[in-house]
């Protein structure tokens, strides 16, 4: 048995009954719910009474010592990212190995005539493109990367935020703010896309942002961003790190440094070839230590020693 987001769709009392008729159970960590009761936590070791503050009536002291009981029952925790296991780890969670996610490179290209059809859709024509995706939320950077755009905007008019997300409240205070500071025609929100449209809004942008405010374990952005060849400007936090090779495929960045932040983008948004550079180099980097294929024989191999 092999168990992914459990706390969203089951309980963990299900990996002890799993492992109590006979079967060998596996955990992968995509988060730090496992020891913290939001995704957000920015700290690698998590302060009760910082949780007691912030979940006041719904914190419950004996949570983690619950969730800790059951996976007893593990024979293997995975994380998918370096800082995602040295966080379990501080917080006394052990037998704990590194598996990340992987993608499918091949999947990722484009036509020329789906991309153009794509920045018709949407106006991207004569645009250079900042693109912004994933889970739309202040922790993922939302309300920063608008007020970033404000700044690039002032000295590069034809830049635009490429918004690529399901709508959502927040995406629609990222509007409204859009709309306040005076960009909101510089900010384009595509709604939800899949498929091919998908691939073709990130092979339709110039440099990607993924400036997450918290230890984000390993945004799937970036990686289907350097499997299209782009630029990623990324989050120091969490394991953005582990894949966004510093001044080789982008750039890693305080997100809240948004002078830093602004200085990159408008970087690479005027240096062409340095943005074709890095994007070359991410696609190496995912082709070579990325791929799907890759990270399925890492998790069969570890099957296989438990087995």
């Amino acid at each position: 048995v092999h168990a992914h987001n459990i706390h969203y769709h089951l309980s963990y009392h299900c990996l002890k009954i799993a492992k109590e008729n006979g079967a060998k159970v596996f955990l992968t960590a995509h988060d730090t719910m496992l020891f913290h009761y939001g995704k957000s936590a920015t700290a690698e070791r998590a302060d009760p009474w910082s949780q007691l503050k912030k979940y006041k009536r719904r914190y419950n002291p004996f949570r983690n010592l619950m969730i800790r009981y059951y996976l007893k029952y593990v024979d293997k925790i995975f994380a998918v990212s370096q800082a995602l296991e040295d966080a379990l780890n501080k917080n006394g969670l052990d037998n704990v190995e590194v598996v990340r996610n992987g993608i499918d490179v091949k999947k990722w290209q484009a036509t020329d005539q789906a991309v153009l059809e794509f920045k018709n859709k949407f106006n991207l024509n004569k645009k250079k493109v900042i693109l912004f995706g994933g889970r739309l939320s202040e922790p993922k950077g939302g309300e920063k990367i608008i007020r970033i755009t404000k700044r690039v905007v002032a000295a590069i008019p034809e830049a635009v935020l490429l918004v690529l997300g399901r709508p959502n409240d927040y995406s629609k205070k990222m509007i409204k703010l859009a709309k306040e500071i005076g960009i909101g025609k510089n900010v384009v929100l595509t709604g939800w896309i899949s498929g091919g449209e998908l691939i073709a809004g990130y092979h339709a942008s110039d440099v990607v942002v993924t400036p997450s405010l918290y230890l984000d374990p390993f945004p799937t952005v970036n990686l289907e961003a350097m499997a299209c060849g782009k630029p990623v400007i990324g989050t120091c936090f969490g394991g953005t790190k582990e894949i966004v090779k510093d001044k080789v495929t982008g750039f890693l960045i305080n997100p809240f440094n948004i002078e830093e932040v602004e200085k990159r983008i408008k970087e690479l948004l005027d240096d062409r070839l340095k943005a074709e550079r890095f994007g070359k180099a991410g696609y190496d980097v995912v082709a070579a230590e990325f791929t799907l294929e890759g990270q399925v024989r890492k998790v069969l191999q570890y099957y296989q020693e438990e087995i």
